[in-house]
């Protein structure tokens, strides 16, 4: 029992006997008892040293709660950034997809008849290996974070190495290219996907963390 429900105890009783005997029948009866008038003013200085603690109880409490919910926002909105980048990241690696949607897009590339910004990739990386994995206290949602970098320096890599070697690409290894070009994209799709859950399972407090 709580600092609270025992003073909350102690009023009830001490407020039921005054009203069904009245206030002044209370005091006159303990002034003819000397003893029990002793005894009312130990019981009165317990109630005194109860409500202290039963407010000292309940400031303790309100900041535990008020610091639980400034934690809870905090992660939040650190896991909110985390979907951000996985969104940003999954969306770039589409539109990669797009502008190279075959074998003679990739030799305009590598002959720079257009225009093609690889390192954006690159910096989407740098970025999400720049979140401190320890702040978002989710082993899970750590786990995807990382496996999404990956997936963004793979296609880095696959990307540099096609465009370096388009021109001694013979049919099959174009055919391997784009096949793995697909499966990073896929993979950052993935990986967003399962960030973007993660979060709402721990907004919610849904969450397990099981790492298979």
């Amino acid at each position: 029992m709580n600092g609270w429900k025992m003073l909350a105890l102690w009023t009830t009783g001490a407020a039921l006997i005054a009203l069904a005997a009245g206030w002044s029948a209370v005091v006159l009866w303990t002034n003819a008892n000397s003893g029990l008038a002793s005894w009312v003013q130990a019981v009165f200085s317990v109630l005194a040293i109860l409500a202290t603690s039963g407010v000292v109880l309940w400031q303790h409490e309100l900041e535990r709660k008020r610091q639980k919910e400034a934690d809870v926002e905090s992660r939040r909105r650190r896991h909110s950034v985390v979907v951000a980048l996985a969104h940003v990241t999954s969306t770039h690696a589409a539109w990669l997809r797009k502008k190279l949607p075959d074998r003679a897009a990739l030799m305009d590339i590598k002959n720079k008849n257009v225009y093609f910004e690889m390192e954006d990739i690159a910096r989407i990386a740098a970025r999400i290996e720049a979140v401190p994995l320890h702040e978002l206290d989710d082993a899970i949602m750590a786990r995807d974070l990382l496996l999404l970098t990956e997936s963004c320096l793979s296609l880095k890599r696959l990307l540099s190495a096609g465009i370096a070697d388009a021109n001694r690409l013979n049919s099959t290894e174009y055919e391997d290219f784009f096949r793995a070009f697909d499966g990073e994209v896929e993979s950052c799709r993935v990986s967003y996907e399962k960030v973007k859950v993660r979060a709402k399972q721990l907004a919610a407090g849904t969450h397990v963390t099981v790492i298979p």
